[in-house]
This record gives C-alpha cells, structure tokens and sequence, in this order.
C-alpha cells in the first residue's frame, strides 16, 4: 500500500523541481558556451553553432525549424520553416514549402522565400537560382544581376565565371560581362589567372581577359607558389606565370609543391623534386608520402622508413607499418 504514496511524492518532487527551475542549461564544453533556453521553450531538437555576433542556437519543433539566442533564450528566427542555415554576413538562408530566402539576426525576412536555389553570402553577394537560371542578390535582398545565366561561380578577384548555353565567360561584380563566353571551361581567378579550355586544350588568362598562356595543354592546374602543374602528351611537369616550361613534361605524375619541394612519379617509382626541377630524392620508392616536421613516410620492398627533406634516409626502410 505504500507505492502509491511513493508514486505521488516523486511527482511532487517533479513538479517543484520544474517550478524552481530558472532555465534548462545544456553545458557544451567543447565549444566553451552554456546555452541558456528559459522552460516554457519545449523544443523536439536542439543544437548549435557558432556566428560572428553570438552562439545561435537550432531548435526545432513540430517538424519547424527556428533559432534561439543560446546565451539569452530570446527567439532570433520563429520555428515556422524547413530548415535554417547559418548566419554569415548576419544572414541566414532558410527555407520554407521547398523556396529559398535569406532572414537577417533580428529574424526579418530581407528576401523572400522565392529561390530554387541559395548560396551563402560572401563580399556583400550570395548566388541565387530561379527557374533553372542563376543571378547574385546583395545583402538588402535586391537582385543586382538578373537570374539569366545557365550556371555561376563564385567572385574570386573580382570576377565570376558564368555559364551561356555551352560557354563560360566572366562578368564583373556590376553584372557586366568583361570576359565573354567562349570557353569550353573555366576555373576560378587565382593569383591574377584562371585556367581555360578550349578545343579540348587548356591555357591562361588574365583579368583583363587576354590569353596570356595559349591553350595547348591536355590538363592543367591552377598557380600555386608561381608554378602550375601541366600535362602534355601524358606526361608532367611545371610552368611559371610567364608561360615558361621551368620543369619538363616527363613525369606520370607530379604534386604540387610544399615547403619548396614536389611529390614525382616515374615508371611507378615515386621521389621528391625541388622548383628549380633538381631530383632531391631518386624516384626508387613504392610508396612515399608528403613531408611533417621535416620527415616523409617511405616504402621500398614492402618496408617502411623515414627521408628528411635532404632525401636522406634517416630511419631505414625496415619497419612492416609505421603510423
């Protein structure tokens, strides 16, 4: 007869505990931040992340989502859409019955859920497709180039590469088109050149749209340190930005460089060259891995060991495994 008595006590107990309690507090050590939600918030799921003006907090309820201030408890965005992203730029894309818009930290909608498709805000601009076609919006949700383009990348110095039927091109941040599209395709700007390919050849050019290196390559990769990968009738080597051939096409495949030296492979042999194209380390290894703390992993007959970065085997190719 006492469990009754026990049942009712431990509700009562229950109960004063709800009523004292200030606030659920949910500890997240590893992010240093204690995230404050006051009791009457009942949420199905929670979770956070961290943005530039505070710690939001993702909350969702009856299939909505929202976010919470996670140091004040306050509503930042009501639980009335889809899914919520993060801020950047103090924007967060959300998404309500399958379109697209952006809400800003005080939970206005500044673009109405009208898109396909968003991307996230960066240097004042984020893409946006409608209706199969791509255009940018600013951060006051206006759009500032029209939704016309069959695909666009990203600004990378000052440029975006933008699809037209078949060809890419590049227009400024005004919209307008300084690059025309004539390209089979493209990467983005790096180092003041972006690569191009046409008639099934790749090449460089500048900002200023000139063909500063010709397209007579069968692959490429963009600048790095000055020197870009190349492939030229299956093999590999290193140009610089004037277009210059710094280390022959002879090798079946080439890393780019790290801390002045690149990763070779000859007839499945793999070793280490420097920029100026000097073999540093004979290509006589099976296996042979980028450098850390100055030591590369080598293997050689099944064994494993250590080369500085002299190509000097400094812990012999003894070892089955090495970590």
């Amino acid at each position: 007869m006492r469990k009754p008595k026990q049942t009712l006590s431990l509700l009562l107990a229950i109960a004063m505990f709800i009523t004292l309690m200030p606030a659920l507090v949910i500890d997240a050590a590893a992010y240093a931040v204690t995230i404050i939600l006051p009791p009457t918030l009942v949420y199905d799921r929670v979770y956070h992340d961290d943005y530039a003006d505070g710690c939001s907090v993702h909350v969702v309820s009856n299939g909505r989502s929202g976010l919470c201030d996670g140091k004040t408890g306050d509503v930042i965005i009501p639980c009335e859409y889809d899914a919520v992203g993060d801020f950047y730029e103090n924007l967060a894309g959300v998404v309500k019955d399958g379109k697209y818009g952006f809400v800003n930290t005080a939970g206005q909608l500044v673009t109405p859920c009208e898109y396909d498709y968003i991307d996230y805000f960066s240097n004042g601009l984020a893409r946006v497709g409608k209706d199969g076609k791509w255009g940018f919006i600013n951060t006051a949700g206006q759009l500032v180039i029209p939704c016309e383009y069959d695909a666009i990348s990203s600004f990378s110095d000052g440029l975006a590469g933008v699809l037209k039927g078949d060809k890419w091109g590049f227009i400024n941040t005004a919209g307008q088109l300084v690059i025309p599209c004539e390209y089979d395709a493209i990467s983005s700007f790096s180092d003041g050149l972006a690569c191009v390919r046409k008639d099934g050849k790749w090449g460089f050019i500048n900002t200023a749209g000139q063909l500063v290196i010709p397209c007579e390559y069968d692959d490429i990769y963009s600048f790095s340190d000055g020197l870009a990968r190349v492939r030229k009738d299956g093999k590999w080597g290193f140009i610089n930005t004037a277009g210059q051939l710094v280390i022959p096409c002879e090798y079946d495949y080439i890393y780019s460089f790290s801390n002045g030296l690149a990763r070779v492979e000859k007839d499945g042999k793999y070793g280490f060259i420097n920029t100026a194209g000097q073999l540093v380390t004979p290509c006589e290894y099976d296996y042979i891995s980028s450098f850390s703390n100055g030591l590369a992993q080598v293997r050689k007959d099944g064994k494993w060991g250590f080369i500085n970065t002299a190509g000097q085997l400094v812990i012999p190719c003894e070892y089955d495994y090495i970590y």
